[in-house]
């Protein structure tokens, strides 16, 4: 069915692109993959509702100006009576009326939420329909972190997410994004590939001739850490 993202949230990716322009997007998202329609999301079109999206990812890039510790310390601070929760980097927070509200809670589920920040909406319409300013004017989310992702190694690259090869696919705003991290590094090596999060035959041949023109070996069109980090060595 057709789907639209609550305006609400529209405004608070708005308000982050204005504040950190060249942020990482990787990892952002609003509708749904098939994991998420296989259970109850927010991602998830609400079709009682014609087809709102309640819930968007944001990337964590405090390099590119946006760190989600600081952004979900600022949408916490300001009591924002919109939110029904916000879910970053192992933990997860409750909106005025959820359990321990404005309280962070270790969260269990499957995805650590350690590569972006998830925002889901209250199920009323004024929070999908409000779309009043969430971050309070300009303000830098650049200058952090609070709680360091665990994962981030010092140099600024990357976590290595585990071996990436071919077979292995899904959208390249969700659970496809590394593989597109993959590929868009591939491109700026000079190898090109379609961004589109699956490592089909084309991305495993052009990871080949990285893996050849770096000299790793085995060559073998797999991205192991060695090969996932080199790709980060962009070339001068």
């Amino acid at each position: 069915m057709s789907w639209f993202l609550a305006p609400s949230l529209r405004a608070l990716f708005a308000e982050v692109n204005q504040i950190a322009p060249r942020r990482n997007k990787s990892s952002d998202g609003s509708i749904g993959d098939a994991s998420h329609q296989a259970r109850k999301s927010d991602h998830n079109p609400d079709r009682s509702a014609g087809g709102v999206v309640r819930a968007i990812d944001v990337t964590h890039d405090p390099s590119g100006g946006c760190d989600c510790n600081r952004l979900s310390a600022k949408i916490r601070d300001r009591r924002d009576s919109r939110v029904a929760y916000i879910i970053w980097n192992r933990r997860i927070m409750a909106g005025q009326g959820g359990p321990s509200p404005w309280v962070w809670r270790q969260y269990t589920g499957q995805n650590p939420h350690n590569h972006h920040m998830h925002v889901s909406i209250r199920h009323t319409q004024v929070a999908q329909t409000d779309g009043r300013p969430w971050l309070g004017g300009a303000v830098s989310f650049a200058t952090g972190p609070v709680n360091p992702v665990r994962e981030k190694r010092k140099d600024g690259k990357p976590w290595y997410p585990g071996v990436r090869k071919i077979g292995m696919h899904g959208k390249a705003s969700g659970p496809g994004a590394f593989i597109a991290m993959i590929q868009k590094n591939l491109n700026d090596w000079g190898h090109a590939v379609t961004v589109d999060g699956d490592f089909g035959p084309q991305t495993r041949d052009a990871v080949i001739a990285f893996q050849k023109q770096r000299g790793l070996s085995p060559a073998s069109g797999a991205v192991g850490p060695h090969t996932w980090y080199a790709l980060f060595d962009k070339p001068k």
